[in-house]
């Protein structure tokens, strides 16, 4: 793989600061230095992020597989017909299993 441009250029620079003699150059490597610094903070963001978006993605997809897999169980113990609302948080059964899931979301979030 070859250097970027920028760092081409510092290494240049820098292999003929001795031919430089105003002050102007080496504030120009200076500050090309400083960018560069500031590209590669800035690169190893944009890495994390990515990498904490992949593994909250990967946590979701196996928290909604979770739940399909519960809605088929309840669904088998009450029959297609008369399974309980899902979406209805004062149901016992969906209450329970609700503060289940959240217990389990909070083990995954927290490490354990």
């Amino acid at each position: 793989m070859s250097k970027p441009k920028t760092q081409q250029l510092i290494d240049w620079l820098k292999a003929n600061q001795d031919k430089m003699t105003d002050k102007k150059s080496t504030e120009i490597v200076d500050c090309l230095e400083g960018q560069v610094v500031a590209l590669n903070t800035l690169m190893d963001a944009f890495e994390y992020e990515h990498s904490a978006r992949k593994e909250y993605s990967s946590r979701l997809g196996e928290l909604e597989a979770e739940a399909r897999r519960l809605r088929k169980v309840l669904s088998t113990i009450y029959g297609e017909d008369q399974h309980p609302n899902y979406d209805d948080p004062t149901s016992p059964i969906i209450g329970s299993l609700g503060k289940m899931a959240w217990k389990a979301l909070n083990r995954t979030q927290n490490g354990g």
